[in-house]
């Protein structure tokens, strides 16, 4: 192989370095824009859900709860950390 193409891929392999660091970089910090804004959403419904005198679930996409809120443990005798991963169907029992 000629010297002209050992230094071409040489260039094309810093290239390739180049682009995946800058995107790397950028999806880290999507993802920590991301974060962040989950913990403000967190907040928000810890707020919201802590001036109501109903319970609150919130559930996945599998019907496992993920959250409640504190009147849980009045309406229902649960403490709300009891109940994350369980469906909804263990509060409301017959």
């Amino acid at each position: 192989m000629s010297l002209f193409a050992l230094t071409i891929l040489a260039f094309f392999g810093m290239f390739l370095v180049f682009l995946y660091t800058k995107f790397k970089s950028q999806h880290i910090k999507r993802e920590q824009e991301l974060e962040k804004q989950k913990k403000e959403l967190e907040k928000e419904i810890d707020l919201l859900s802590s001036q109501v005198n109903d319970a609150i679930f919130i559930l996945n996409s599998n019907g496992e709860i993920v959250k409640t809120n504190l009147i849980v443990k009045n309406m229902y005798g649960y403490d709300p950390s009891e109940l994350i991963g369980k469906t909804i169907d263990v509060v409301c029992k017959s």
